[in-house]
């Protein structure tokens, strides 16, 4: 491409309740990671057993519990995982899902309702998305302690589609039940969104792409044109502003999460120029935002199947040597030694490329996506180096199973910055179902 991708970024519009003020534009920075963006929206945090250079996550306990619908869709994995992080807990309703809560359960809570149907027949579309918004009503009406109701509309709503339309009524529904309770009901348009996990076909053109040129194929652009396009970690951060905002209860609002402007055209060269780089075994340019989204976008395209990579080992009667790195842009590089039978990590990043390459020894290599219960194991050696990259919000360890001390080389996309380390702990080997349990875990502050 020639000219700089363009950023995403998000913004809001007046609110629309009679007499409410328009709320803050939540603090957004490309530098720093969702509990900094968004620390100013929730209660004081926690610093007890934070060390040196590790940003604190806020006590569970004081956390509204967020109940997100559509949890095991694009979106809604997102949202779960932004408010995991800052130590909510979770509760994920998908379709098949009892949407229900303990009558006894008073905590408090919030509901991201971004369940809804937006490929299917007509008449399937109209009647899932108000039926979606019908058992979220439900939900409402049969338990206490309702604070907000965010719900992720569509910019599709203005347009008069039958996606659109139903959306549109499915919010009227939604803001009706919550004038009624007097709940804060926020109806919050979005624009296209991109990223990690999107399904081919069916959440974005991104996604499309993303996986055609992770299968070596070439994307197919029609009707090219201008589009809006948001990332998802944005809109999730986005979504957690507004359920957490301090606004009078009752208030009935609309927001707009804006995002960045470029042509489909422009998505296909850059996801296909970042393929070409990172196959010849170059990293590409990582500095710009959009830039990082996207090649983030790509590779869990690639995983896991696509690692480990491969390196060529370069040997002569001198000994051998390998380049561990090529890089497009700047970052930070580390080494470890570590012992046989420890383990380093047990922690994810929302936003930032981390790449481990065992020099000498042996060792595991073990991720695991949020919220799901499947361990991927990598074996590696030093014998035949082999570079792995971590894919955003998969918790990730290496343990040295060899006899031998373990020589890891580690490289990040930035440099590591202790207000915003974007490096959160979480167990690898754990149920799925805990990432959900609310509990306070610290972030680290490296591998």
């Amino acid at each position: 491409m020639t000219s700089t991708a363009p950023q995403p970024q998000t913004a809001e519009v007046p609110s629309t309740a009679t007499g409410s003020a328009r709320p803050p534009r939540p603090p957004r920075s490309p530098r720093l990671g969702a509990a900094a963006t968004i620390a100013a929206t929730i209660p004081a945090a926690s610093a007890a057993s934070a060390g040196p250079g590790v940003a604190a996550v806020p006590d569970a306990v004081r956390l509204p519990v967020a109940v997100v619908t559509g949890a095991g869709g694009f979106v809604g994995w997102h949202v779960m995982c932004a408010f995991a992080t800052l130590g909510h807990a979770v509760m994920g309703l998908q379709r098949h899902d009892t949407w229900a809560m303990a009558d006894e359960d008073d905590r408090p809570k919030v509901l991201i309702h971004c369940a809804g149907v937006n490929r299917a027949a007509d008449v399937a579309i109209e009647v899932g998305n108000l039926d979606a918004a019908a058992r979220a009503n439900e939900l409402l009406r049969s338990t206490a302690g309702w604070l907000s109701v965010v719900y992720v509309n569509s910019t599709q709503a203005e347009q008069g589609s039958v996606y659109g339309n139903a959306k549109a009524h499915a919010g009227a529904a939604l803001a009706a039940t919550c004038s009624e309770l007097g709940i804060r009901f926020v109806d919050l348009v979005v624009p296209g969104v991109f990223g990690e996990g999107g399904r081919p076909d069916y959440n974005s053109f991104v996604a499309t792409f993303a996986h055609r040129v992770a299968a070596g194929e070439q994307p197919i652009v029609s009707n090219d044109r201008e589009v809006e396009l948001i990332h998802v970690a944005e809109l999730a951060d986005t979504i957690v502003h507004f359920a957490l905002q301090d606004t009078p209860v009752g208030t009935t609002s609309q927001a707009r999460a804006f995002g960045a402007s470029v042509r489909i055209s422009a998505v296909a060269e850059l996801l296909t120029n970042q393929m070409r780089a990172y196959s010849s075994g170059v990293l590409p340019p990582l500095t710009d935002p959009f830039e990082v989204a996207m090649f983030n976008t790509l590779r869990m395209c690639m995983f896991p199947h696509g690692y480990p990579l491969a390196l060529e080992v370069k040997a002569d009667n001198r000994g051998h040597l390998i380049e561990t790195m090529k890089a497009g842009s700047g970052g930070q590089s580390f080494v470890s030694w570590t012992h046989p039978g420890i383990t380093r990590g047990n922690h994810y990043h929302r936003r930032k490329f981390e790449r481990f390459l065992v020099l000498s020894g042996t060792a595991e290599i073990k991720l695991r996506r949020l919220f799901t219960d499947t361990v991927v194991t990598f074996t590696v050696t030093g014998d035949q180096p082999a570079p792995i990259d971590m894919p955003t919000l998969h918790t990730h360890n290496i343990t040295n199973v060899g006899s031998t001390e373990l020589i890891t080389a580690f490289w990040t996309n930035e440099i590591f910055d202790p207000s915003a380390p974007d490096t959160y702990a979480r167990m690898v080997e754990a149920p799925g179902r805990a990432d959900g349990l609310g509990v306070a875990q610290q972030p680290v502050a490296g591998a």
